[in-house]
């Protein structure tokens, strides 16, 4: 049926208007021909002014909509132009077929039978062409069929001779026929259509899964950026490109320092939302040839084809850190963090992607050991300083295998009594090739090679196995890094081993950093609490180097708080450092928390020391860190003149 597929539907209408233009040329075309060659035959025995009348008008329409059609590209036609055409086309072709079927019955009046039967059989031909070529408008085509045929028909009919009325059957049929066959034509391209709106949409939905796919493979579904596969494809391709003629790029890696706070404190969703900004800012810094990507956890990487020399690169590199310095908004609170930056140039820095990738890294390591939140370009010199690193790392396990860590003590006094009150475990460690290794810098290398808690286990089990014997009221102070404050299990480790080694918890303090606590104060709590509840002390460790709160200092319930040794050094020589000194003092006062200043190391400090309210103190004047049996020397010559204190040390030696 002709409402087989509604004639608004665009990609119909739009079939339908196609056609047209390419059968309305004919149409047209058969309008000239077939009115001249009528009024031709006609000249001479119908009147002048009914010729001149119909050939003037019809030509000169003809000859317009014939140039006019065969100007028309249908494709740059809009949806509404398409709607208005074909409502012209059905309107205008009516009203022809009126006028010509009109034309057609007033000329029957002066035909003679042979012309009578030309003029019957010429119209009706031309009134068939014309259906069939306005089959994309059945409306208009069904119309002309009538408009032309029933005038036709009733004057053969008319002649009432059996030849005429066989001839008025026939031109009946034909003319039935060809409804029905403009019918068929208008849903055959109904369907047609519909079939190929029916593929292409098939091809869009392929297309779509094809670009899903696509993007799964080559796309971080969180952030929109290239994902690490991508970039890798990317970097081979550049690099390959620029192998001939050492053409130089740069590529980075980029960290972001602090996020692991905003995921704990504000959950992962607006984690996410931190990421997907930060990707947003990277990308609006760099340039439309620059390739960013997330290469997975809060790690990204960018590719700079126009970076060709050092000074090039390290400018864009501080465009990205400066760009992510920018506050960022967390559930409509201010969070802050920043951007570490390591960057590698081919080909000075690798001729290939994986060596470019790995000297970016290391140099992404040093700014994140050196100069968090800044821009380090890989040089020879770090790459020394990476292989020193790895050849301190490898010992440095070893070392913690074969027990051969020592633990140190340093003593803690009183400095109104200078009684001692406990020591300090202090990690020392000689190796044979490296020679002598000092904490600040294998403590760190541990921490970064996830082998931290192997070593705090070792040297917990050591200072602990020592102090078992000092006298009950000395101390054992434990330093715990900030990597293994925010473990979960780190407690339970520490209580484990205290209990293998036959020490009592309130004998046991532990050490933390500003910065341990500060970093991940959600992190750290369990174990503080966990700790505290079993009778560990807690020491807050180098106060004033930090970013400490005075909420946490009451939440947590320090014991004790140490000042650290670049207060005590300039205590003497500035005015600004004595306030601050007695300031930290009254606070520790106010909130019945002990007071102890490291790096003592002249009377002139321990005598200011104890004016401004600080009662505690330990220092190279007061005692040198000294191993286990130096230290249980100490002990028995410090408690000489108590007997059962002493044997407690003697014993102690015996046992060794």
């Amino acid at each position: 049926m002709i409402g087989l597929h509604p004639e608004d539907s665009r990609e119909f209408a739009r079939a339908r208007y196609v056609t047209l233009a390419k059968q309305l040329p004919l149409l047209y075309l058969g309008v000239l021909i077939n009115t001249v060659a009528v009024a031709a035959n006609y000249y001479g025995h119908a009147p002048t002014i009914l010729l001149v009348i119909a050939i003037v008008p019809f030509v000169i329409f003809a000859a317009e909509r014939l140039y006019y059609w065969l100007r028309l590209d249908p494709g740059l036609a809009d949806d509404k132009r398409v709607g208005e055409e074909l409502r012209r086309v059905t309107i205008v072709s009516s009203a022809v077929s009126v006028v010509y079927s009109g034309w057609m019955v007033a000329l029957f009046a002066f035909s003679d039978p042979t012309r009578f039967i030309f003029l019957s059989l010429f119209t009706f031909v031309w009134t068939v062409n014309a259906a069939y070529t306005l089959s994309a408008v059945p409306h208009a085509a069904i119309f002309i069929i009538g408009a032309m045929s029933l005038p036709l028909i009733s004057g053969v009919a008319a002649h009432g001779e059996m030849v005429y009325l066989v001839a008025a059957l026939q031109f009946t049929f034909t003319a039935i026929l060809t409804v029905h066959i403009v019918r068929t034509n208008y849903n055959g391209l109904a369907v047609l259509t519909a079939a190929r709106r029916e593929v292409e949409e098939k091809r869009e939905q392929a297309e779509a899964s094809r670009q899903r796919i696509s993007d799964l493979a080559f796309r971080d579904p969180l952030t929109g950026l290239a994902n690490r596969r991508s970039f890798e494809i990317h970097l081979d391709g550049i690099t390959a490109g620029r192998f001939a003629k050492e053409e130089p790029f740069a590529v980075a890696i980029i960290d972001l320092d602090g996020f692991k706070p905003i995921n704990d404190v504000y959950g992962h969703r607006a984690g996410d939302a931190v990421l997907r900004e930060a990707g947003a800012r990277m990308t609006a810094v760099l340039g439309e040839k620059d390739v960013i990507a997330r290469l997975g956890g809060d790690e990204f990487g960018a590719i700079l084809p126009q970076a060709r020399t050092f000074a090039d690169a390290e400018a864009l590199g501080w465009r990205i850190c400066e760009a992510l310095r920018e506050p960022f908004r967390v559930d409509g609170r201010e969070a802050r963090l920043s951007g570490s930056c390591g960057i590698a140039l081919f080909p000075d820095a690798g001729r290939d992607p994986d060596t470019l990738m790995a000297h970016a890294d290391n140099a992404l390591y040093t700014s994140k050991d050196v100069a968090r939140g800044g821009v380090t370009l890989y040089s020879e010199s770090i790459e020394q300083t990476i292989r020193h690193r790895a050849r301190i790392e490898q010992a440095l396990r070893r070392a913690i295998n074969d027990d051969a860590i020592e633990v140190y003590f340093q003593p803690i006094f009183r400095l109104s009594t200078l009684d001692v009150l406990g020591f300090e475990a202090l990690a020392r460690w000689r190796d044979e090739d490296l020679g002598r290794v000092s904490p600040a810098e294998f403590i760190p290398i541990a921490e970064e090679a996830g082998i931290i808690s192997d070593l705090t286990d070792l040297l917990l089990r050591k200072a602990a196995a020592y102090a078992a014997v000092w006298p009950s009221s000395v101390v054992l102070s434990f330093n715990i890094s900030a990597v293994e404050l925010v473990r979960p299990t780190t407690g339970l480790r520490i209580l484990s081993a205290l209990g293998r080694e036959g020490l009592s918890p309130n004998r046991l303090e532990i050490e933390i950093t500003e910065t341990a606590l500060m970093s991940d104060y959600e992190a750290t709590r369990p174990n503080i609490e966990q700790l505290r509840d079993a009778g560990v002390r807690i020491a807050l460790d180098d106060f004033g180097t930090g970013h400490s709160s005075f909420a946490h200092l009451q939440r947590i319930g320090i014991d004790r708080l140490k000042i650290d040794r670049s207060f005590t050094s300039a205590l003497i020589r500035d005015r600004r450092t004595q306030a601050i000194v007695k300031a930290i003092a009254d606070m520790c006062a106010g909130l019945e928390i002990e007071c102890l200043a490291e790096g003592i190391e002249n009377q002139h400090q321990i005598a200011a020391l104890k004016r401004y309210g600080c009662g505690l103190g330990q220092g190279y004047l007061l005692g040198v860190p000294m191993s286990a049996d130096d230290a249980l020397v100490f002990l028995d010559a410090h408690f000489a003149d108590r007997p059962d204190v002493a044997l407690v040390g003697a014993r102690a030696r015996r046992l060794r």
